[in-house]
């Protein structure tokens, strides 16, 4: 028994003649266009992410101001009542040797700038700070953050996962600087710049 040959594959058509049409891209051209059409989806990019970015500072900020946390007598520190002025927000604990050594600095300008609010956050547990604050008194607030409260509080505003973290929010509450590590007379002088 024979079998039939396979049936040819039709061949294609002929492409339509670009006569009167415009040329063929020349490769400059091309390369042109690849490039133009990289650079729109780079910028593309860039927005989405830039969204992104800013709908991330404004959680911070929300969240900025929606902290109550107890203080060493056991009445609530809520940061909403220090809108409208600037705020330093700084997050430390007892066994963070740079974080106890910036707390003078921070006490002597909470002493000159009495129109900024500076606030300690400890991120320790009550009777670890209630014995430090009878060694060393502060004169601004200080509340609690223990349990790893303080640090997902860090978090939410920028931190990284590290102490001391200060946080430099404006009178309107944006926040304007962070600052991972030990504060310098350098840092608050420029963000006292910042702020003028």
């Amino acid at each position: 028994m024979k079998t039939a040959a396979p049936a040819p594959s039709p061949v294609p058509p002929p492409l339509p003649n670009h006569e009167g049409h415009g040329a063929p891209l020349r490769p400059g051209r091309r390369q042109w266009l690849l490039w133009g059409g990289g650079l729109a989806l780079a910028a593309a990019g860039a927005g989405g992410y830039w969204g992104w970015l800013r709908r991330q500072h404004s959680a911070a900020e929300a969240a900025l101001w929606s902290i109550a946390l107890p203080r060493l007598d056991g009445r609530q520190l809520a940061l909403r009542d220090y809108q409208g002025r600037p705020l330093l927000l700084n997050f430390w604990a007892t066994w963070c040797a740079p974080c106890i050594q910036e707390l003078p600095l921070l006490n002597q300008f909470q002493r000159q700038r009495p129109d900024w609010a500076v606030v300690g956050i400890a991120v320790d547990t009550l009777p670890n700070v209630q014995r430090f604050a009878q060694r060393m008194a502060l004169d601004f607030p200080i509340a609690i953050a223990g349990g790893g409260q303080g640090m997902e509080l860090a978090r939410a505003l920028g931190g990284t996962g590290g102490l001391p973290l200060t946080v430099l929010a404006d009178a309107q509450g944006q926040i304007r600087a962070r600052k991972l590590g030990q504060i310098e007379p350098a840092d608050l002088q420029q963000w006292q710049g910042l702020l003028a």
